[in-house]
């Protein structure tokens, strides 16, 4: 039986986590599972987010670039609560919307279903989510040598309306 993930899920609090205590992954996992990453297609969504919903090429652009990278991080961090900039969640979500391209995809990539829990740091949880944003930060840091995308142009550190992803903060 497959089993499957959840990036966001309410698992049990780390109450431990801190960027220090992170067992990294190598350079040479991102890599190889950033080759897998790289060949997935977003051209239908991508039109889709510019013709519907007024994307400007620079969002899709940006935001193709940060979904794929995070990805990579949620392939080689199963273990960690991943927490998205509102733009990347909004990518996201519209790849989950293209359920079976989502479902091959996630098969591709993690060989199971990654599920989505959008109620992270709506629950209480919310110190927890700050710091598992801020190790997500850290994370594409060490393995990108960039921030994480900061598509809106907007920096602040609280949830994005009904859900738990956070705007990017320096």
């Amino acid at each position: 039986m497959e089993k499957n993930r959840y990036v966001n899920s309410n698992v049990s609090v780390n109450p431990e986590l801190e960027v220090e205590n992170i067992k990294f992954v190598s350079q040479e996992k991102i890599d190889e599972v950033m080759a897998v990453v790289n060949s997935l297609k977003f051209e239908q969504m991508n039109k889709k987010l510019m013709n519907e919903y007024a994307w400007s090429e620079k969002d899709i652009s940006l935001g193709n670039i940060a979904y794929k990278r995070w990805l990579v991080l949620a392939a080689c961090y199963p273990d960690f609560k991943l927490v998205p900039t509102q733009k990347l969640d909004e990518y996201w979500h519209m790849h989950i919307l293209d359920t079976k391209k989502y479902m091959e995809d996630c098969q591709l990539v993690f060989g199971e279903y990654l599920h989505h829990y959008p109620y992270f740091g709506t629950e209480g949880d919310g110190d927890y989510a700050d710091k598992c944003f801020t190790v997500t930060k850290e994370l594409f840091i060490k393995h990108f040598r960039e921030k994480i995308s900061n598509e809106s142009g907007d920096c602040c550190n609280t949830p994005c309306g009904t859900h738990g992803c956070r705007n990017n903060c320096n």
